[in-house]
């Protein structure tokens, strides 16, 4: 025992590693017993084997001889200290940092000398004082404390029902919520089918019928059933899928305008293109053409100019174009062969065809504005057009020249 108590001492001056390792190696097994004392309690040996050896390292290091205590007294309730305070840790349901822990001890502690002093519970300030911290630290370790328990949820709360439990009192997910859209889907299906294939899913998805129940209820035959069921399905993924695209599309606004000079004769066209904060500008010129193609020529350069397919508020002056769609003029034109209805061929009908192209890549909303009017961008438009056509004369002129 004297020879480890001057191989502490020697240590103790010179804190070699050599002498740390030689100390703690004679006292490994004094750390494998009290690890073993504290086995079958819910943690493997192998882990209070390493908790005690690090304590013995500790034990070493902060050891001091020159107090005359001996190492073995000083040595073993600090191995059991460390391992009661890793039980705690493991044990807790929320960690708490290890200064944090001792302070909480340290309050409780203060707390009951001062309520046996006092035959009362102390106040945060007498609390502070007895400890030497902050009201506020003292405020935040004891909210701390509560923390560190969780309430069970099949607890009962302070309530005169005590049937109540704690998760009663807390919000339920409904999972009325979930099918919201998918209802709102199917009322806009059941709206846009015929009466006889609305029947027919009614019968099949809602009532649970067979399709030879449904067809005699339909009087039809089983095959004409099963034709109107595969035709009414594909209808609603149509409709479902589209609706799906949508809700994802970029929100564009365009504005467009056409001018010419005597139409026919040169002419110009402009268009403004608006995202969230990004603007574009948009302008050419063609030397012989007329007014209609060039409001034509203004929309269907704006809508090329969309990267990806996007929903569109289209803005323009002209009654041409946006009756076309608004009236319905070009879904008659195409039934009749692109004849109008005084038997006359339609004019402009490469430019419709482009049009009408794009619209089945984006999905447009045309709108009327009234021209020249007090509308800033219908009148940067106008103003695009023109200045196209008079840049274009002017270069002419130069070259003229």
């Amino acid at each position: 025992m004297a020879a480890d108590n001057q191989l502490l001492a020697e240590y103790g001056r010179m804190h070699s590693d050599a002498l740390l390792d030689e100390i703690c190696r004679q006292y490994l097994p004094l750390a494998g017993a009290i690890a073993r004392r504290f086995s079958g309690r819910g943690v493997d040996y192998d882990d209070l084997y390493q908790v005690a050896s690090l304590a013995l390292v500790k034990a070493v290091q902060r050891f001091d001889a020159d107090k005359g205590v001996q190492f073995s007294t000083y040595v073993t309730p600090t191995i059991v200290g460390e391992v009661k305070n890793y039980f705690r840790d493991k044990s807790r349901t929320i960690t708490l940092p290890r200064r944090s822990g001792a302070l909480l001890r340290q309050i409780e502690s203060a707390r009951e000398k001062l309520t046996h002093a006092l035959m009362r519970s102390p106040t945060i300030d007498e609390l502070a004082a007895a400890t030497g911290e902050a009201a506020d630290v003292i405020l935040e370790m004891l909210e701390m404390k509560n923390a560190m328990t969780p309430v069970s949820l099949d607890a009962s709360p302070v309530s005169e029902d005590e049937d109540l439990t704690l998760q009663s009192a807390l919000g339920q997910n409904d999972a009325g919520y979930e099918t919201i859209e998918t209802q709102d889907a199917i009322h806009q299906i059941m709206r846009t089918l015929p009466e006889s294939e609305k029947q027919l899913l009614k019968m099949r998805y809602f009532d649970g019928l067979s399709q030879r129940e449904a067809a005699e209820r339909l009087g039809v035959s089983q095959m004409t059933v099963s034709r109107m069921e595969k035709k009414a399905l594909l209808t609603a993924r149509e409709l479902i899928e589209g609706e799906e695209a949508n809700r994802f599309m970029k929100q564009v606004i365009i504005y467009t305008d056409g001018a010419c000079s005597g139409n026919p004769g040169p002419g110009g066209w402009g268009a403004v293109l608006l995202f969230n904060e990004f603007r574009r500008e948009m302008s050419g010129y063609e030397p012989s053409t007329t007014n209609n193609r060039m409001e034509l020529t203004a929309a269907i350069e704006a809508l090329g100019a969309l990267r990806e397919p996007c929903e569109v508020r289209l803005h323009s002056d002209s009654s041409y174009l946006i009756n076309a769609f608004e009236q319905r003029w070009l879904d008659n034109w195409v039934k009749r062969g692109w004849i109008k209805s005084d038997k006359k061929p339609v004019e402009n009908r490469d430019l419709w065809e482009k049009l009408l192209a794009l619209t089945k890549i984006h999905r447009v909303t045309w709108l009327k504005v009234k021209g020249h009017a007090n509308n800033r961008e219908n009148n940067r438009c106008d103003e695009m057009a023109t200045s196209a056509i008079r840049q274009a004369r002017d270069a002419r002129k130069g070259l003229d020249d």
